[in-house]
């Protein structure tokens, strides 16, 4: 009697096999949530991916474009492009939040609900360093984050970040 692994090799099975790649590339849309998130998906940024998007608030005029609704303009694209917000998240398959434990995080609620509305899955990830910061402020952060995502990690290793990306085919 032939096994399975051999009769699943045979010209005859072979007919039945999928000749396409698995899944569709996907499109990722990464935001950094704060200053200090930047730096990371700044240096992310530089590297080649499947079709990953890395975007940051403007921080300098962030508070006068909140309160004019111009969350167009108040995101720009890291590595410089000039690239509509809205028009990414709506091409997006996913996207990425990154915050650091015990900063302003609170731009996830409009990442969050721009992605709800087009329904774009989101993931969430905290960097935090526990010798330098409170459990307070990991608290903090996860409490911002944890209503518009629906995967969160705290992570206390930058290269997490990277590995969790490549994880999700960004």
């Amino acid at each position: 009697m032939i096994s399975e692994s051999a009769r699943a090799t045979t010209a005859a099975e072979s007919a039945f096999r999928v000749r396409a790649p698995n899944a569709a590339p996907r499109a990722t849309l990464v935001v950094a949530l704060d200053q200090a998130s930047l730096d990371v998906v700044e240096a992310l940024s530089a590297r080649s991916w499947n079709g990953a998007v890395f975007f940051a608030p403007s921080f300098f005029e962030s508070e006068a474009r909140i309160a004019a609704g111009d969350v167009q303009r108040w995101f720009r694209d890291v590595v410089g492009r000039a690239q509509g917000f809205v028009q990414e998240v709506e091409a997006s398959n996913q996207a990425v939040m990154i915050a650091t434990s015990g900063q302003d995080a609170q731009l996830a609620s409009v990442v969050g609900d721009a992605c709800r509305s087009t329904g774009t899955k989101t993931c969430g990830l905290i960097l935090h360093d526990a010798a330098a910061r409170s459990p307070e402020a990991v608290s903090t952060t996860l409490g911002q984050l944890r209503p518009y995502v629906s995967m969160l990690s705290v992570v206390s290793d930058e290269g997490y970040v990277e590995a969790m990306l490549e994880a999700l085919r960004a």
